[in-house]
């Protein structure tokens, strides 16, 4: 056996399929580690927590029972915290001003859905929301960004016979968390770099 070149162990892909299964709609292949910026919550309707074995879960609570501050000493540069995950981060600069994350501002079961099926869009971190030229995308490009071949929106007949997306209720708060500044000094003092650039 050559042990010049490293190879990882066998168990390593089962166990990250594992993490990606659990994860469902969240799961960036690109980025398999995301789990450890959230917290193994067992009322998450977001994670599939009972695919997890008990060891990893252990491992991974063990883990996020270590204040933020302690997992991340330093703040991370710009590239790195717009390809932060964003849904169910503890990251106090991506939470709002009562410290919740973009998924806890989602209380109803066809929101939830539809944030679920957007996120699965391709839209994980700061970075996947930002318009090619480096704009905050309106709220109508949000819309139809998180809607496109999203099975959770809805459409509805308009009085006229025209066909548009039914949004009452869904917009707000996830568009306010994730894309509009709030008081929180790290994250959003980088906003008018990102639109300039």
């Amino acid at each position: 056996m050559d042990r010049s070149s490293p190879t990882p162990p066998l168990w390593r892909s089962l166990v990250l399929r594992q993490f990606s299964s659990m994860m469902g709609h969240l799961s960036r292949p690109s980025h398999p580690f995301d789990f450890l910026q959230y917290y193994p919550n067992h009322n998450s309707k977001w994670l599939h927590l009972w695919g997890l074995h008990s060891l990893w879960l252990h491992v991974w609570t063990q883990w996020a029972a270590k204040p933020m501050d302690k997992r991340l000493p330093t703040p991370p540069p710009l590239s790195t915290l717009l390809d932060m995950p964003v849904w169910l981060t503890r990251y106090a600069p991506m939470t709002d001003h009562a410290n919740k994350c973009a998924a806890n501002v989602v209380n109803s079961p066809p929101l939830r859905r539809w944030c679920m099926y957007g996120a699965a869009n391709g839209f994980y971190c700061l970075n996947d929301f930002l318009q090619p030229s480096g704009f905050w995308p309106t709220r109508a490009i949000f819309m139809a960004r998180m809607s496109t071949g999203n099975p959770a929106a809805e459409v509805d007949l308009g009085p006229t016979g025209v066909i548009h997306q039914d949004d009452v209720g869904r917009l707000p708060p996830p568009y306010e968390n994730l894309l509009s500044p709030h008081p929180t000094p790290t994250l959003w003092p980088h906003r008018p770099y990102i639109i300039r650039h």
